[in-house]
């Protein structure tokens, strides 16, 4: 997958070259909506087609708002995900309070003129611009002219008590502990990257702790889970994890590889003592 930046495209220092078929969005997760629009996306697609996504290296809250609570996936996760769903080409988006000014007619405009774009894929729920200005009908309006056909993917439903899938639904899931509903909704198991996490403290040897400061995703509400470690080459090993609030710790059988590189939750083990009930005299 060849990865490119807004401005090196906007700017004329990179280039997609030949017709592209593009998705747009955030894509925190990659999860089964996501995955939808994607399929939408390479459905129907020639072997040699440009399908690119357009996506932010950082999520937009934390550059307007100034904090965020964390990500579902890093980068890194996102990447492989897009490359093993069919994505040949990412557009990575700096965001900036300068490119948070762009209305959306700007922002189309930009992009028909440093692509061949062949058809735009997006959520129902898209919107972009300033104060969120144009929205699928918007684009159409815009797009139709140029002659630029737009895919309008429909919310992706769990069948479940938890509904429709969104990236908010799954963050909260996790949160709460309740890996059950986050698998459902993104059709793999919450896992976090450590490959990025900096220095990870050995605390014995078969034992490390990596502060929860150095991690950019959120955390699962403290507790003890059942994970599995993903070591380097993409073997795992069981594991259990425990998360406090300032930090991961993670243990794995002796001898076993050491040095993950990802974490994978299953479930929240129950870890409160069962208190023996007195007997009646």
């Amino acid at each position: 997958m060849v990865v490119t930046t807004w401005g090196g495209l906007t700017g004329g220092r990179e280039s997609l070259r030949g017709p592209v078929r593009l998705a747009i969005g955030t894509f925190d997760g990659v999860h089964r909506g996501h995955r939808e629009i994607l399929r939408r996306l390479t459905a129907g697609a020639a072997p040699d087609a440009r399908c690119a996504v357009l996506t932010f290296r950082q999520h937009p809250r934390s550059v307007l708002a100034g904090e965020h609570p964390g990500t579902l996936t890093t980068l890194r996760q996102r990447c492989e995900r897009f490359a093993a769903l069919g994505v040949t080409d990412l557009v990575l988006i700096d965001f900036s309070v300068q490119f948070s000014r762009l209305s959306g007619r700007e922002f189309i405009g930009a992009l028909l003129r440093a692509v061949a774009l062949r058809k735009l894929v997006v959520g129902v729920d898209f919107r972009c611009g300033r104060g969120r200005d144009t929205d699928v009908v918007g684009l159409r309006r815009l797009l139709t002219p140029a002659g630029v056909p737009v895919a309008v993917v429909p919310p992706v439903m769990t069948g479940s008590k938890t509904g429709v899938v969104s990236s908010t639904g799954i963050r909260a899931a996790v949160q709460a502990g309740d890996l059950a509903a986050a698998h459902e909704m993104m059709g793999l198991p919450f896992e976090i990257d450590l490959r990025g996490a900096g220095v990870i403290r050995r605390e014995a040897a078969a034992a490390a702790y990596v502060a929860a400061g150095q991690l950019e995703q959120i955390l699962p509400s403290p507790g003890t889970y059942a994970a599995s470690a993903v070591v380097a080459g993409g073997g795992t090993v069981a594991t259990e994890v425990e998360v406090a609030a300032d930090g991961v710790r993670c243990t794995w059988p002796a001898g076993a590889p050491c040095a993950p590189e990802v974490l994978r939750f299953h479930r929240q083990l129950d870890t409160r003592r069962k208190v023996p009930q007195q007997q009646e005299k």
